[in-house]
């Protein structure tokens, strides 16, 4: 039997002068492993496509919110990926499991926000400088995520009290 599932990740970037997470970009740490065996322990805020009336952006932003609290829009995709890149097959040679892989830009809708942790295997979560994201990473990542990262440059935005307080 044929699985595939669809997957977005939310490459989450701070552009609102407040505070010391300017300009960076939202990892959290979880418990969980993936379908290649590994487990994953940083990555960015993700989530399945889990309702098929909606698209995955907007799962994205629903799954972010349940995660963390925080309210983002979902920008732009910045890379998409099969993966594994080879077919997992069982012991017949049925493919028995792929994903999807969606990354997108992202940011907080307004700020300030409080990360509130809202997920059991989400065990924390860190704003980190684009430059030093790849370094908190224990699985493989795409070299157009490196990338993205690299040349990630923030238009500053001045922070909107009346938008709200997070």
């Amino acid at each position: 039997m044929k699985s595939l599932e669809y997957v977005g990740l939310a490459i989450i970037h701070q552009p609102f002068v407040a505070d010391d997470s300017f300009g960076k970009v939202l990892l959290v740490r979880k418990s969980e492993k993936v379908p290649s065996g590994a487990t994953l322990t940083w990555g960015f805020p993700s989530s399945p496509l889990f309702d098929d009336s909606k698209s995955l952006k907007d799962c994205l932003a629903s799954r972010t919110k349940l995660q963390t609290n925080l309210d983002v829009d979902i920008l732009f995709p910045i890379y998409d990926w099969l993966h594994p890149d080879q077919d997992l097959t069982d012991e017949k040679e049925h493919i028995i499991h792929r994903t999807h892989v969606h990354y997108y830009s992202a940011q907080p809708r307004y700020w300030p926000q409080k990360i509130i942790l809202q997920e059991e295997k989400i065990l924390e979560a860190e704003w980190v400088n684009p430059a030093d994201v790849i370094k908190k990473f224990t699985t493989k990542y795409a070299s157009q995520v490196r990338d993205y990262l690299q040349q990630l440059k923030i238009e500053p935005k001045q922070v909107d009290q009346a938008a709200g307080n997070g």
